[in-house]
């Protein structure tokens, strides 16, 4: 094999660094080295058009500075911005097993074999902060985190760790890390640098950059690396010292776990496989089968299959004779079975919605989630539409578990009403604290976006708005003049209510704040009820709102006014605030 062809080769083995570890189902990996050997013409006084090409390409190569323009080198890499690299193979060998295994490789007919050249997708930039590090020089002082973020992925890509180790070093100097801690958190989560990721954390914290601030690379770690972010700062503490009157800001790790590895989980219980395989998949003239993952034969027809799904056979693995432990196979009489990697419950619903035949009404949120993700796996349209379809009835059950799913899916409508359901089932600091084991499989987005319309839905609720209670007073003469429309005015803005009523009104937006709904002003909760026994005078006011001491009633009356118009607004306000849906499939 030449080395034309087997560089190619090498950059598709290469191991896959990802954005994050904990990203590998759902993250598309970084970009592999393009190596191809050049070969150096020398020009002729003949020369056909592409020849011409060839040359005007070869006068747009630039040579890099020095050290990497020795004569004496006998390898060459070329940047994506065409800037020639001249260095040494011992010194890239040493340094990156990648270029090690590349250089041994046997050189193609024609190459110059004393200096063979290798174009790779990194610019010059990168390129010489990379080869600096790799050789007996000083390591170069990166300044822009951008850069030590592309050097990171080169040593990763090339498994050069001392390049990596001294982009460890870089991220966490103070001149980076100060001004961007949530940045150096996120690229330190993407290239599963814990310690690195632990230290930037701390300080984000510390800083206060966690609540309310993103950047771009938070979009690109898990959103269980993210919540744990936010677990961590949720323990923020100030304390101010009895001595110096200095205030210090703590946080608290326990509990926390590891940002860049998900937690260890208990592994779910296999499922019950089924007992027997109902019709239609007993079919005997079948032209196939489909063997479960707990050995259950599905025997279907090939060209529904086909009409079904462009590539299940493609993904499931033909079984041999041997494999297959069929008698019958053996006289070329079976059809060929195909292993699936789905549990024979699974796979009964899955083929199900595929077939001309009743569906499956999935009640398990667990199979119902697990043939959602075999339908998408093997582009089955129409399975992913029944499942669609049947979306609105199970929100109520897992209303966080399924925007999640939604989200991953591109259901826009869907991942609202989950969203929509997740509010209205529980208050916010509740949503924060939930945990999923999903989340370590699904990028940070869409959760982020989950917050962020939770944190939008609070503030609706708590702006201020205009209440207009009127006047509900029977005899409006039985009160004195100004001291009534005073104590109690037709018409007031929540941000300055009645001032006997001000800490009721501060109590309301502490409610709303953590449930932002109409119904958080229900006369029946507490907070409601004290403004009532406020409006009356301190007197006791019952559960059924009826006073014991007459001549309040008709003070306690606006201010059911008052709760019944606030909880109106507030319902309008939250109605408005919709999530931001474009884009949204992780």
């Amino acid at each position: 094999m030449h080395l034309t062809e087997c560089t190619r080769q090498i950059s598709h083995n290469l191991p896959q660094h990802t954005i994050s570890r904990t990203r590998r189902a759902c993250q598309a990996p970084l970009a592999l080295p393009q190596l191809t050997i050049c070969e150096f013409h020398h020009s002729s006084p003949v020369m056909n058009p592409s020849q011409n090409a060839q040359q005007e390409t070869q006068e747009r190569v630039r040579r890099a500075s020095e050290p990497f323009d020795r004569e004496d080198a006998d390898f060459i890499i070329r940047s994506s911005d065409k800037v020639e690299f001249y260095v040494h193979r011992i010194i890239l060998a040493l340094a990156s097993p990648v270029f090690a295994a590349m250089l041994m490789l046997p050189q193609p007919l024609g190459a110059d074999v004393h200096r063979p050249a290798v174009d790779v997708v990194e610019d010059s930039e990168t390129l010489d902060a990379f080869l600096r590090v790799c050789y007996p020089l000083p390591d170069p002082e990166l300044t822009v985190l951008d850069l030590i973020r592309k050097v990171l992925a080169a040593a990763a890509k090339y498994e050069a760790a001392a390049v990596s180790a001294s982009m460890r070093m870089a991220l966490l100097r103070p001149a980076i890390l100060e001004p961007n801690p949530l940045r150096v958190f996120a690229i330190a989560c993407c290239f599963g640098l814990e310690a690195e990721a632990r230290t930037a954390a701390e300080r984000a914290v510390i800083n206060n950059r966690v609540s309310g601030r993103i950047c771009a690379e938070l979009g690109e770690i898990t959103a269980g690396a993210y919540h744990r972010l936010l677990r961590l700062n949720s323990t923020r503490k100030t304390t101010k010292s009895k001595r110096s009157g200095i205030n210090s800001v703590t946080v608290d790790f326990t509990g926390i776990g590891p940002f860049c590895e998900p937690p260890k989980h208990t592994a779910r219980a296999a499922r019950a496989s089924l007992q027997t395989v109902a019709a239609p998949f007993d079919a005997k003239d079948a032209d196939l089968v489909l063997r479960s993952r707990d050995s259950i034969d599905f025997r279907v027809y090939r060209s529904i299959l086909a009409l079904a799904s462009p590539t299940i056979l493609q993904k499931a693995p033909l079984l041999s004779v041997a494999e297959s432990g069929d008698d019958e196979a053996a006289t070329n009489r079976a059809p060929p079975i195909h292993l699936m990697p789905e549990d024979s419950v699974v796979l009964d619903a899955l083929l199900r919605m595929c077939y001309p035949v009743d569906h499956p009404q999935l009640s398990d949120l667990d199979v119902l989630l697990d043939v959602l993700s075999a339908a998408r796996s093997y582009g089955m349209k129409k399975a992913e539409q029944a499942i669609r379809a049947s979306w609105p009835a199970h929100i109520d059950k897992a209303p966080l578990r399924l925007y999640l799913a939604a989200a991953c899916c591109g259901w826009a409508e869907e991942a609202q009403a989950c969203a929509t359901a997740l509010v209205q089932q529980y208050d916010i600091p509740s949503i924060h604290s939930q945990y999923l084991p999903e989340m370590e499989m699904m990028a940070n987005e869409p959760y982020r976006r989950l917050l962020a319309f939770l944190e939008k839905r609070s503030k609706a609720a708590t702006s201020p708005c205009t209440l207009s209670p009127g006047d509900v007073c029977p005899e409006p003469s039985y009160f004195c003049g100004t001291t009534r429309d005073s104590r109690f005015p037709h018409s007031f803005s929540t941000a300055a209510p009645p001032s006997w009523s001000s800490s009721c009104f501060a109590s309301f937006t502490t409610a709303l704040q953590n449930r932002p709904l109409g119904s958080t002003l229900a006369l029946a909760t507490e907070h409601v009820k004290s403004f009532m026994r406020r409006a009356a005078g301190l007197q006791y006011v019952d559960s059924d709102m009826a006073l014991v001491e007459c001549g309040a009633a008709d003070d306690v009356s606006w201010a059911c006014a008052v709760v019944e118009c606030y909880a109106r607004e507030v319902e309008i306000a939250v109605e408005k605030v919709q999530l931001e849906v474009d884009g949204l499939a992780a």
